[in-house]
């Protein structure tokens, strides 16, 4: 397992916010599928918004 820092966006039109979250994973496509899980989890409020990565750092 590899710890990794993913860069994201929650987008819905002309809103958006963006915010980091650390992870553990096997490679960066899980990092970033374990990402979107925990933010959706933590803005539950953002169940509409597009979920976008911007970047994923190998940490």
């Amino acid at each position: 397992m590899n710890k990794y820092r993913v860069f994201y966006s929650f987008r819905k039109g002309s809103s958006s916010t963006s915010s980091t979250i650390d992870v553990e994973a096997e490679s960066d496509f899980m990092a970033a599928k374990i990402a979107e899980g925990q933010a959706r989890k933590r803005n539950s409020g953002r169940d509409s918004y597009e979920f976008l990565v911007t970047k994923i750092e190998l940490r």
